[in-house]
């Protein structure tokens, strides 16, 4: 994938993306998913010779965009990348949002605020809170 994105770039500017790998669920296939924008399109099917490349362009609404990205996410715990779970570009990675709270409960409460919906808890202990937003 690295290698991939690197022909991607050459001639372009910068460009924001994601991408991991996954074993597919039926016949255990490596491949991976890419969230960058349509207008690379071409570029991106003409760049990749190791198979078959199924692209789809996503909507611009806020909800089309987090159902691709929970697409992507979907795999992170049984992710085959070790260490991080996804790669971003260069420059483009989200920013982190400090939250400072005297409890669990204020941190997620907090958290919710800033999320606009409600945290479904997934693990806690005194030092960590791993949480995951409907969409």
């Amino acid at each position: 994938m690295e290698r991939f994105l690197r022909r991607c770039r050459h001639g372009h500017d910068a460009f924001p993306f994601v991408w991991t790998l996954e074993r597919g669920e039926m016949r255990g296939r490596l491949h991976g998913h890419l969230l960058a924008p349509v207008g690379l399109r071409a570029t991106f099917e003409e760049a990749w010779s190791l198979g078959n490349v199924h692209s789809r362009v996503i909507g611009e609404s806020l909800h089309e965009r987090r159902g691709q990205a929970e697409y992507l996410a979907k795999s992170f715990e049984d992710s085959v990348m070790p260490g991080q779970k996804y790669r971003v570009a260069k420059g483009f990675a989200p920013e982190a949002i400090l939250i400072e709270a005297d409890s669990r409960e204020a941190l997620l409460a907090e958290a919710e605020t800033r999320m606009g919906s409600v945290a479904v808890v997934q693990n806690s202990s005194p030092m960590f809170v791993s949480a995951q937003w409907s969409a």
